[in-house]
């Protein structure tokens, strides 16, 4: 069990945010930024104003999908990475399959390229989020993730003699 965690999440359902911004887990923070050559300081924490973002939302072969929206690129990824996989029979490739591994390795491969092309901060950025987590988009990368040559089976590189 996680015992410190547990203690600071039942600060904050006790006194609300301000246990993290300004009470004793600001604290805790600060002082250990101070031992440890961090820049934030306890000052820093009082003075953050959290900002409210709509969540990034989709739909994944009939259940919707929320997660966090930019500036964290979590929630596009893994609406996008979902989008491109729905446009595979995953189950007849085979649970822990070599190409159900390179469908999923080839669409997170697509998505973290995006990532570095068009994510950021939406405060400072325009991010494309409605174009990334488009159903047609998914399936534009997924026709070009197709003209990878997916192996019918994949074989023991041990059974080739190489070890």
């Amino acid at each position: 069990m996680q015992k410190n965690l547990a203690k600071s999440l039942e600060l904050i359902a006790e006194h609300g945010p301000d246990a993290f911004y300004k009470g004793a887990i600001a604290d805790q923070i600060a002082e250990e930024m101070q031992k440890n050559g961090g820049l934030i300081t306890k000052a820093d924490l009082a003075e953050y104003k959290a900002v409210e973002r709509e969540p990034i939302s989709g739909t994944y072969r009939g259940y919707e999908v929320f997660s966090m929206p930019p500036p964290s690129s979590g929630g596009i990824h893994i609406v996008q990475i979902l989008n491109i996989l729905e446009n595979f029979d995953m189950h007849k490739f085979g649970f822990g399959s070599a190409d159900a591994m390179q469908v999923m390795a080839e669409a997170e491969k697509r998505a973290y390229a995006d990532r570095s092309e068009y994510l950021g901060d939406p405060d400072f950025v325009k991010v494309p989020w409605q174009a990334l987590t488009n159903k047609a988009y998914a399936k534009s990368i997924a026709i070009r993730s197709t003209s990878i040559r997916l192996s019918r089976r994949a074989r023991s590189a041990r059974q080739a003699g190489t070890v």
